[in-house]
């Protein structure tokens, strides 16, 4: 077994370890270009494929990135996210909380499946947010996300005291295409 971390902000490195917790090897590094990092954030092993990739979240450069298990970039699977902070898999879905106010769903393949909780005002996805400009359904940081046995999104969303539960997708899991732009209740 192999444990990968992802350092905490401004690092900008994956650790590599063995199954002894022995250090194996850090790689990526401080830059824009593809397959460098600008603060590598959120980091998911990725199975989908077949061959066992990881998904690492490259907040921000906004986009996310495959690599493989022996720290190769592999390639860009996503651009122009909002500060993509974390990945979730389930099934056929990986869900990416943005930190610039808005919930990315992919399906295997990269492509784009849904976005939830669109906060289109730059002005209201900042921190901290009056509470008179909270709108249920939308998002202002989310920071986690994760994809439930029945296909809702759960997200967890950075005001400490906002009700995140109001943020949900449907069921996305095993939803058709038509779901897709179905709008967040």
């Amino acid at each position: 077994m192999v444990r990968f971390s992802s350092p905490r902000l401004r690092l900008d490195y994956v650790l590599k370890f063995d199954k002894n917790r022995k250090f194996v090897k850090a790689f990526g590094g401080l830059v824009s270009e593809e397959g460098k990092f600008k603060t590598c954030h959120g980091i998911a092993l990725d199975t989908r494929q077949g061959k066992p990739l990881l998904l690492v979240c490259n907040r921000n450069n906004n986009r996310v990135e495959y690599w493989d298990l022996d720290g190769n970039f592999v390639k860009v699977i996503q651009k122009n996210l909002r500060m993509p902070a974390a990945v979730h898999i389930r099934g056929d879905y990986a869900v990416l909380p943005e930190l610039q106010g808005r919930v990315t769903v992919l399906d295997k393949n990269g492509n784009l499946a849904a976005q939830v909780g669109d906060n289109p005002k730059r002005t209201a996805r900042q921190l901290p947010l009056a509470p008179d400009l909270w709108k249920d359904g939308i998002c202002n940081s989310p920071h986690g996300a994760s994809i439930d046995k029945d296909g809702n999104l759960i997200v967890a969303e950075m005001e400490s005291i906002r009700a995140p539960s109001q943020i949900r997708s449907g069921e996305i899991a095993t939803e058709s295409v038509e779901r897709r732009s179905r709008r967040v209740r």
